[in-house]
């Protein structure tokens, strides 16, 4: 309640060697010029002070002189109106005294004496701070650019107010897969280390830290994106009616709340991370027709099973759909298409038809019917080198 009186002014009372704010309850005035003249008092004086702080784990009062003289009607005042706040302090310092005043004070109220010497320390600001430890489930946690923030009322609080931590690796998209952070933290909850800074009792700063949001770097966040794309590639495994699909298509199908772009821009790195996953058996055959694909045509069409690829290429007189797998050994087979876009749409959907066709009745049906459009070229896996050297350039004699 005192706290609330900072800026008022009220009226110190002097009787004999006590001082008062109230009736009764006496305070002690520290300052050395006062404590040691209290003694000096022979009659009741009264200073007008105003209060400029308050601290409450000390009981004391902050005050300025405003006048070394008042009333006892204004310090009735104080008794009637004040008396609840007034009756917790204690102690009472003074930003500075006047010495001339001070001693008029006692040539009208003291015995004749030398005064001690007017010593005034000057105030000194008290740092302290207050430390506390505790815990939040990482699904309560939120996702920010280079922070992640949670809801807490921490000690000196009166109500819960959002606080973070920050970590330059992290990102908003993160926020969706922060499952698979808990998995790879081996915790499904982060320890919290709050030290709050005071000055008098007033904040300063405040330091937050958590071991495990530092342990959130660029290597944890390769783990917990392989990890997510290993556990999406088993859930491929599941029964689909298409057998084609765009990137985004594919992690609609078979990902959990979860979009490409958290770890993607393009398929080139989604298929990239495939082949660090898997054993892949065409590697570099992949990571070629990639970078041959025509991306501002067609995406890329994903294939879950098996796990393979379909990718446009572009010739001088006809395209080509390009169907290879990721760790198979199958062919790579390849379909040759008129240069427009409704030919590729309806190739498409052939394609598509093939692949099903191949899934459930074997691929020897589909080669019998002796398609003039495609054609297939075989992976020799005896030599990993010159076998891609000799595919590609197979490939590449088709193409032409």
């Amino acid at each position: 309640m005192l706290v609330a009186m900072i800026g008022k002014e009220i009226t110190l009372k002097f009787v004999n060697t006590q001082a008062f704010l109230v009736h009764g309850i006496p305070v002690v005035c520290v300052q050395d010029a006062v404590s040691e003249r209290l003694k000096a008092f022979t009659s009741t004086s009264y200073w007008l002070i105003r209060i400029l702080n308050y601290f409450p784990n000390e009981g004391r009062i902050f005050a300025e002189i405003r006048a070394y003289t008042s009333t006892e009607k204004n310090f009735e005042s104080n008794s009637i109106n004040l008396h609840e706040g007034l009756k917790e302090a204690k102690i009472v310092t003074f930003k500075s005294i006047n010495t001339y005043q001070l001693l008029e004070t006692f040539g009208k109220h003291s015995v004749t004496r030398t005064p001690a010497p007017l010593v005034i320390k000057p105030h000194e600001p008290k740092k302290g701070f207050i430390p506390e430890t505790f815990t939040i489930p990482i699904k309560k946690l939120k996702f920010k650019n280079g922070c992640i923030s949670f809801e807490r009322k921490l000690a000196w609080m009166r109500y819960s107010e959002e606080l973070e931590i920050a970590n330059p690796d992290i990102r908003p998209e993160f926020d969706a897969i922060k499952d698979y952070f808990a998995n790879v933290l081996g915790t499904k909850k982060i320890q919290v280390k709050v030290v709050t800074h005071t000055l008098d009792e007033d904040i300063e700063s405040i330091e937050i830290e958590s071991p495990e949001i530092e342990r959130i770097t660029g290597d944890l966040i390769e783990n917990v994106k392989l990890g997510f794309i290993t556990k999406t590639l088993r859930n491929s495994h599941r029964v689909s009616d298409k057998s084609l699909f765009s990137m985004n298509d594919f992690f609609d199908e078979f990902a959990e709340k979860f979009k490409p772009d958290v770890f993607y821009s393009n398929e080139q790195q989604f298929i990239e991370d495939l082949i660090k996953i898997s054993n892949s058996k065409h590697y570099n055959q992949l990571r070629f027709l990639s970078r041959r694909h025509s991306f501002g045509v067609l995406k890329i069409q994903f294939v879950p099973k098996p796990v393979s690829f379909v990718f446009l290429i572009v010739g001088k007189t006809n395209d080509y759909l390009v169907w290879e797998t990721l760790d198979t050994e199958e062919a790579t087979y390849i379909w040759r298409i008129q240069k427009d876009e409704g030919t590729l749409i309806s190739s498409l959907k052939d394609l598509e038809s093939a692949i099903c066709d191949i899934k459930s009745n074997g691929k020897i049906g589909f080669l019998r019917k002796n398609d003039e459009n495609f054609d297939r070229i075989y992976h020799d896996y005896s030599d990993e080198i010159e076998g891609f050297v000799k595919w590609k350039t197979d490939l590449e004699k088709l193409l032409n």
